[in-house]
């Protein structure tokens, strides 16, 4: 997974001119969620929410291979597992 400068998306917005905005942009993997693009591909009759929590967990792990855990349950959950896995390596 690549970095992007991701300065322009925050152009004009309150977090532009908070001090350590410089010092922390592009240092994180963001994950940005475009509602409407979700809301308009769901299929009918799908929950949006397991909808956007199916395709979230997906493309997580695509880029953060690991086992998946049984007990993995929603979108919260899974990002704790993958931050395990990233940052400490526990999978």
């Amino acid at each position: 997974m690549g970095s992007c400068d991701s300065k322009e998306l925050f152009v004009g917005l309150e977090i532009e001119k908070d001090p350590f905005f410089e010092k922390y942009l592009n240092k994180y993997d963001v994950i940005y969620l475009d509602i409407t693009w979700f809301i308009s591909t769901c299929r009918e009759g799908k929950d949006i929410v397991d909808y956007l929590q199916e395709q979230v967990v997906g493309e997580l792990q695509e880029f953060y291979p690991m086992e998946e855990k049984e007990e993995t349950h929603g979108t919260q959950s899974a990002m704790t597992d993958f931050r395990e896995y990233i940052h400490y390596g526990i999978s």
